[in-house]
């Protein structure tokens, strides 16, 4: 049950330091799971989520947004980036950290925040960031078009594996030792980096190539706590490896056998947080289906401080504090007219059902004739000309 977890809502939670504040926030939702229940892929997780009452702050716990997300309005310590390995290393051999550094780490949103990133080479919808080097010594690549579409490569390749253990190296001897860095998440394999190709698994590296990675990681930061989106693969075997959970709280657990907390408890990791961070991010644009109530504090705290008469504000937040006040009442307009009254002005007019009047009656509903009641729609009083 939710309501047995510690510390919800927070973000990525590291055990070995002192406790941390839980912020409302859009970005990356980095959860701290700890339960004691057995789990299984027909459990469903009901109940509350209830901040954490703490005494102390963390800087490697709390909400991790994306320094291109927009401005950001909560508190927060860290931020999330994303980086291609065909940008790092253009050219075997010649790494371009500093330049990432410079255009990325010292955006104004990241000034003075830890860093976590992630590293890919298939980021749906974007350019390829598989290194074109690594094309040219025969490692062949599938095109899909799922997720608005990008390019796969053979991991397996005899060529890949060589060159992703000496990245990964590289990288380790850049930023192992680096206080910016918070965390690092695997990467590198799969869409976004995420340790899978759904829904062509077959895509995806085999056992052997998924053991190159995370070992290579492992040995690169000693020093630093990694995290994988997937247990797929050889990243189901460490107990030391933590894990991201990106549809939090609706793939979290929903009584599928797929389902990230009952992965996880199927794999032996279950305990996994208690040496490394645990994290993930909210089911996108589904802020109001699982905040219910709570949901108008966040957009109270959106206008906190905001000119409520700037359009340019209203614009933006308008829809979902109508929502908040007319939702039930757009619904059902919708459905009787087949238009969205968020986009289409709604059709409001006088009805004749309206301004017909009716029979005159006094305040004991009473007509003209002594001891003839009018009711209902039949007087004036009660429907008629009063509804204007």
């Amino acid at each position: 049950m939710l309501g047995k977890w510690i510390g919800l809502p927070s973000i990525f939670y590291f055990p070995l330091m002192t406790p941390m504040k839980s912020f409302p926030a859009f970005g990356l939702l980095v959860l701290s799971v700890l339960y004691s229940d057995f789990l299984t892929a027909q459990d469903v997780v009901t109940g509350t989520l209830f901040p954490r009452t703490i005494t102390h702050s963390q800087p490697l716990k709390g909400w991790a947004p994306y320094t291109t997300a927009g401005e950001i309005h909560q508190p927060y310590s860290m931020v999330f980036l994303y980086a291609s390995w065909k940008e790092l290393e253009p050219i075997e051999d010649q790494y371009e950290f500093e330049k990432w550094e410079k255009e990325d780490w010292t955006h104004p949103r990241a000034k003075g925040k830890h860093i976590i990133f992630r590293i890919y080479m298939d980021y749906p919808t974007k350019e390829s960031g598989i290194p074109p080097w690594l094309l040219e010594k025969g490692v062949e690549t599938e095109k899909y078009s799922q997720h608005g579409g990008g390019i796969t490569p053979n991991y397996n390749h005899p060529e890949m594996r060589k060159a992703l253990a000496k990245f990964i190296a590289a990288l380790g001897a850049r930023y192992n030792l680096n206080p910016r860095v918070a965390f690092i998440q695997l990467g590198l394999l799969g869409h976004w980096g995420e340790w899978h190709t759904y829904p062509q698994p077959e895509r995806f590296a085999d056992q052997t190539t998924t053991k190159i990675v995370v070992e290579a990681y492992r040995k690169a930061f000693p020093d630093k706590m990694l995290m994988a989106r997937y247990l797929r693969g050889y990243a189901a075997i460490p107990k030391w490896l933590g894990f991201h959970d990106d549809m939090f709280p609706a793939d979290t657990q929903n009584g599928k056998d797929w389902a990230f907390l009952t992965k996880l408890k199927v794999s032996g990791q279950d305990k996994n947080w208690m040496v490394a961070p645990s994290g993930g991010e909210m089911e996108p644009f589904q802020a109001e289906k699982w905040m219910t109530l709570q949901y108008g504090n966040t957009l109270k705290a959106l206008l906190n401080g905001q000119d409520e008469n700037n359009i340019e504000i209203v614009k933006k937040l308008a829809r979902e504090i109508i929502k908040q006040k007319y939702g039930n009442l757009f619904q059902m307009y919708e459905k009787i007219v087949d238009e969205n009254p968020y986009k289409t002005p709604m059709m409001i007019y006088p009805a004749v059902h309206y301004t017909m009047g009716g029979l005159w009656v006094d305040y004991n509903l009473m007509s003209t004739i002594p001891g003839l009641h009018i009711l209902g729609e039949a007087n004036f009083s009660d429907h008629g000309a009063n509804r204007l």
